[in-house]
């Protein structure tokens, strides 16, 4: 039987409610294995870069707040790789990465954090139809008692807008809720806002 590790009930000690990120969080987000099962050989650096590497604000930004649609995102990905024509390789690595996607052990926690009567929620920086996708492929997701989506609120981490709508929606005490992500900057405005941190990077791969 599962039991709570020692870090995560030490972290969950002045908490009522946890809050999770869930790319390198939950589920692993391996980048070089996308890159060699979904990109051509020929295109696998450029595309890989132009997806992976280059500052995401300008387009997986868009994306993730719901601005664009998959395709869009697909084109101008290659676009600034200098591949337009390459641009269904990058939307078929989206549209199936999911499927390899492995869950990592944080996700234990969950129901043993439920059944010490904690409530568990997530927030994630998400395009709408990719996280409709992996909320399908894992079952821990109906567990959570909240989730908000980036994809769906038009707002991103690390904006704070998004942190406080999942504050006022679930009606959380910050003060006595702790956030996980794997993103520095995430966390350091989850700290701005109130929230109880936890900066966790034991799941991050192949960034």
């Amino acid at each position: 039987m599962y039991h709570h590790s020692s870090e995560m009930e030490r972290r969950v000690q002045h908490a009522d409610n946890v809050v999770f990120d869930v790319g390198n969080v939950l589920f692993c987000f391996d980048t070089d294995h996308i890159r060699e099962k979904y990109l051509s050989p020929e295109n696998r650096q450029k595309l890989g870069d132009a997806m992976f590497v280059s500052d995401h604000e300008w387009c997986w930004g868009q994306f993730d707040k719901g601005l664009w649609p998959d395709e869009e995102v697909a084109k101008r990905i290659a676009d600034h790789a200098g591949l337009p024509e390459s641009w269904r390789e990058v939307l078929c690595a989206y549209e199936h990465f999911h499927e390899d996607r492995v869950a990592l052990p944080l996700v234990q926690e969950i129901p043993v954090l439920k059944e010490n009567g904690k409530k568990v929620y997530a927030l994630t920086n998400y395009g709408k139809t990719g996280f409709d996708r992996v909320y399908e492929k894992f079952d821990f997701f109906k567990l959570f008692d909240g989730v908000v989506v980036s994809g769906r609120e038009q707002m991103w981490k690390p904006g704070k807008e998004i942190f406080r709508l999942i504050r006022d929606r679930y009606q959380l005490d910050v003060s006595r809720t702790l956030f996980i992500d794997d993103s520095l900057p995430n966390i350091q405005t989850a700290r701005e806002e109130g929230f109880q941190t936890w900066h966790y990077t034991d799941g991050v791969a192949g960034r």
